[in-house]
């Protein structure tokens, strides 16, 4: 017979890992942990090497963020989509995106967000990653510019922060697809 949990272990504990029931959650449950308990280290390494279906690390995903992917990429008719956990992990990851395996430069508009702009000559600039700046409420300026550089991507804000601007991102995407962004 197992001896008594003492009171700290049973605050920190009692409940914790209890297998699911006869029940399903009608919404997806929010998952909170940073960590996932396995009943083997081999799982667990199964799941790291990606030979099973699985999470380990929250900073990696977690079976809420997996659920809301796969509900944006149903309601995108993609085959998949990604959940970052801000919104310049995602500015990063769709700029890298935008550049992988294209032209190396990068045509953004002239008011950015602040963290935006340092990302940009804080990690893009060191990186050889070339960048015009326009303004892309002067379509035409801002069609020259892009013409002339042909970047593997564009960026703009709409409405832009802090100065409120409100650009035409249906014709900005015209003029990045018709340059080959």
């Amino acid at each position: 017979m197992s001896q008594p949990k003492r009171f700290d272990t049973l605050a920190v504990h009692a409940g914790d890992r209890k297998k699911p029931g006869d029940y399903t959650p009608v919404v997806t449950p929010i998952h909170l942990a940073s960590s996932f308990f396995y009943d083997s280290v081999e799982m667990l390494e199964e799941v790291f090497n990606e030979e099973r279906p699985g999470h380990n690390y929250s900073r990696y995903g977690n079976p809420t963020s997996a659920a809301l992917e796969e509900q944006l990429a149903a309601l995108e008719g993609a085959d998949f989509a990604v959940a970052t956990g801000s919104g310049m992990a995602a500015i990063h990851l769709a700029l890298m995106a935008g550049i992988t395996d294209r032209r190396k430069s990068i045509v953004a508009g002239q008011v950015l967000y602040g963290q935006t702009l340092s990302m940009l000559m804080k990690v893009f600039e060191p990186l050889g990653i070339d960048q015009r700046f326009a303004d892309p409420t002067d379509l035409a300026r801002f069609e020259e510019v892009v013409a002339e550089h042909r970047p593997g991507c564009v960026i703009v804000e709409t409405i832009t922060n802090p100065m409120m601007r409100v650009c035409e991102l249906d014709k900005i995407a015209e003029i990045a697809h018709r340059h080959g962004a």
